[in-house]
């Protein structure tokens, strides 16, 4: 009798070895990036928004990309460069207001969900007065869907902020 506990004991500590390995932390990090890190008064800049991760496949992706109206200005008639993370034919919103933009980019109905790397997207800003400003993808207002419209139970990180020296 003996035997049969330590036999069941082991296969039970088994089952848990391979629950726990086989358990993988969901991620998508991002990253705001600048083309180039100084600027002149009047000059347009580049901003790209990277994803550095992503282990789970997703539909749409929803975000905030905050910076300072005391230095930089976003003209919401301007057309924002999608990456090859969608596709061109993404439906993709942006609003900018109060020194944030709110970004809101989905797949259409009949295109598969993606875990991919790299450019999501490129926003064009005018540098309005002379400083040090920085860009911030506000953490907890990133949200990645699933095709169903499901919101994706992941961890959500930023990577750093993106600092612009404007002369």
């Amino acid at each position: 009798m003996k035997w049969i506990m330590v036999i069941i004991g082991l296969i039970l500590l088994a089952g848990c070895a391979l629950d726990d390995a086989a358990t993988v932390e969901s991620k998508i990090e991002l990253t705001p990036y600048l083309v180039e890190s100084s600027a002149n008064v009047g000059e347009d800049i580049e901003l790209k928004i990277l994803v550095d991760e992503c282990t789970e496949p997703i539909f749409g992706l929803c975000l905030q990309l905050e910076y300072d109206e005391e230095y930089l200005s976003y003209d919401n008639q301007s057309e924002i460069v999608t990456g090859e993370i969608f596709s061109d034919n993404s439906l993709v919103f942006v609003q900018a207001e109060n020194g944030i933009v709110h970004i809101s980019m989905t797949l259409q109905q009949d295109e598969q969900p993606v875990a991919n790397t790299g450019m999501l997207c490129q926003l064009t800003f005018n540098c309005e007065n002379a400083g040090i400003t920085q860009f911030n993808i506000i953490q907890s207002e990133i949200n990645a869907y699933d095709e169903d419209g499901n919101l994706i139970e992941c961890e959500y990180q930023v990577s750093q902020e993106a600092e612009l020296e404007i002369n």
